[in-house]
């Protein structure tokens, strides 16, 4: 395995990527093929939806929905964020 491997991913690869790379880290010593892992690259990553899914503000200020539409969207994210704490993550 003499090729450098870098895992690389966008949007929701800010979770599958950093699992990828952890698990080839952690495999790695014991495999029959090693694999020449040299790093990861993560662009626009999901890695917090807790903290990054509150887009309603940002939305409304552009323009982008209005008022009604703002506090369904704050609705959902309050919603999501409920669900993240008790750790219903399918649900949120």
């Amino acid at each position: 395995a003499a090729s450098p491997f870098y895992v690389t991913g966008e949007s929701y690869g800010g979770k599958y990527v950093p699992a990828i790379v952890y698990k080839i880290h952690v495999e790695n010593p014991q495999a029959k093929i090693k694999i020449n892992l040299k790093g990861m690259a993560i662009g626009d990553g999901l890695i917090d939806p807790y903290n990054q899914w509150d887009y309603g503000p940002v939305m409304y200020q552009f323009g982008l929905i209005d008022e009604r539409q703002l506090e369904f969207v704050n609705l959902q994210t309050a919603l999501a964020r409920n669900a993240i704490r008790l750790q219903q993550y399918a649900l949120a």
